[in-house]
């Protein structure tokens, strides 16, 4: 079944029209029946749109992705092909722009801990995220929560617990790094409506936290197994990008003293 077949039958059990689903998306006329007919590829963003409006379940969203959620095996390839990388950033960014796609959620957020601060270490990028990013008055980079202050925190309770959260509120895992009232706002821009938060940790020791978003309410109750499984190579991929390249760094000091 295409893309477009899968769409429309998810839209007819929906009970709504190609314009009710236009309108409701906020897509021009015609371009749904163009998508059906495989005429046009939408976007990941149009993809999520119309999930959200036709309340599909996770497991319905990875489909049109080309995906099902359940089908570890071929998510456990891409989290192979992550756990072979050696960049650390590459890890970073593979898990919240390929992965999460696959997995069928909007966005995701990793949390890195550096000292006594928690940063907001990546993003995935996307419309989406762009008009979360609009409605800070600074970098994202440079926001951070601290593990002995901000001890009511979701993402600090996350780490320090080695528990996993979940919530449908944005403030409840981005206060204080930004205000309420900026989180609200941001909530508002994506329409995120539902979050989870699992730990980051090898070893019994966390050194993080991954948050993973959805758009529709829901409880993440069908996938919380599969997520931990994920989340725990995640863990292991990060860490090991961080020994890798802190030892590509240990011959280079070694040059530069003469050794």
């Amino acid at each position: 079944m295409t893309l477009g077949q899968k769409i429309r039958r998810f839209r007819k059990r929906a009970g709504l029209s190609q314009l009710a689903l236009e309108l409701a998306i906020e897509a021009s006329p015609g371009s749904l029946s163009r998508i059906e007919n495989g005429k046009v590829n939408p976007t990941k963003e149009t993809i999520i749109e119309i999930a959200r409006v036709l309340k599909l379940k996770t497991s319905e969203i990875a489909s049109l992705f080309g995906l099902e959620i359940y089908d570890r095996n071929h998510l456990f390839e891409e989290v192979t092909e992550i756990l072979s990388t050696h960049s650390l950033q590459e890890v970073l960014d593979r898990t919240v722009n390929s992965l999460i796609f696959k997995m069928g959620y909007i966005t995701s957020c990793i949390f890195l801990v550096r000292g006594d601060n928690v940063e907001f270490s990546s993003l995935t990028s996307s419309n989406l995220s762009a008009k979360g990013l609009a409605c800070l008055d600074r970098p994202l980079s440079s926001l951070s929560l601290s593990l002995t202050r901000d001890t009511s925190n979701l993402t600090v309770k996350a780490i320090k617990e080695k528990r996993v959260y979940f919530t449908h509120h944005t403030r409840d895992y981005t206060v204080p790094a930004v205000t309420v009232e900026t989180a609200d706002k941001i909530q508002a821009a994506t329409g995120d409506k539902s979050n989870i938060i699992y730990p980051l940790f090898t070893d019994g020791a966390p050194f993080g936290a991954i948050a993973y978003v959805k758009k529709i309410v829901n409880d993440f109750r069908d996938e919380r197994e599969t997520l931990g499984v994920i989340t725990r190579q995640i863990a292991v991929a990060i860490q090991n990008a961080k020994k890798f390249e802190a030892l590509e760094g240990r011959p280079r000091e070694l040059c530069e003293s003469g050794y």
